[in-house]
């Protein structure tokens, strides 16, 4: 998503959208009004001349509360949207190791967040800008210092799941977890 009035150093400020990973509260953050999200990865939404050109912005989670939270949304919560209306009751019944297994069909709604913050090209391998939401009091002021002007520093909580249920959160589900998206945990230190 390109924000509608925002630079850096001269260069248009891009909004890439990954699910799960407070995307909406940081689309919000920076003011961008589209209603529609998409969640497409770096590869596929830029060319590498505009990739290079804009400044990226991507929110990273860290991978097991990024997944929990996926497990909630998608499973455990009141979601309707388009894996329910493809699976149907299902998706639903899925533990949290089947649904580990069954969403990784889908990189669209919970791939590796490499997906959205690294691209192949050896002159910019990473996004600009990769905030954390571990790190989201701070947002505000990371985006400044990265000469971006955002009009207001409260950073709205959208689309919060609350606290993921932690009794589906055994060992098996962290190893699992671990090792689907072991790239993240290496490409961003976690």
């Amino acid at each position: 998503l390109r924000t509608r009035h925002h630079s850096a150093d001269g260069r248009p400020v891009y909004l890439l959208h990954n699910p799960k990973a407070a995307g909406t509260s940081l689309k919000s953050l920076l003011g961008v009004t589209q209603p529609s999200t998409l969640h497409i990865g770096a590869r596929d939404a830029f060319s590498r001349k505009a990739w290079r050109e804009g400044c990226i912005v991507v929110a990273i989670r860290h991978p097991v509360a990024r997944f929990l939270s996926g497990y909630r949304f998608h499973v455990t919560g009141p979601y309707k949207g388009a894996l329910f209306r493809r699976h149907g009751a299902a998706l639903k019944a899925l533990s949290p190791i089947a649904y580990l297994e069954f969403i990784q069909q889908y990189p669209e709604y919970l791939g590796p967040q490499t997906r959205w913050a690294l691209y192949p090209d050896t002159a910019k391998p990473r996004a600009d800008i990769v905030l954390r939401v571990e790190d989201a009091p701070r947002w505000p002021a990371q985006l400044r210092e990265a000469g971006i002007e955002i009009e207001d520093d409260r950073l709205a909580h959208q689309n919060r799941s609350g606290a993921p249920d932690q009794e589906c959160l055994t060992d098996e589900v962290i190893d699992a977890v671990a090792s689907v998206y072991a790239e993240d945990f290496e490409a961003f230190g976690y």
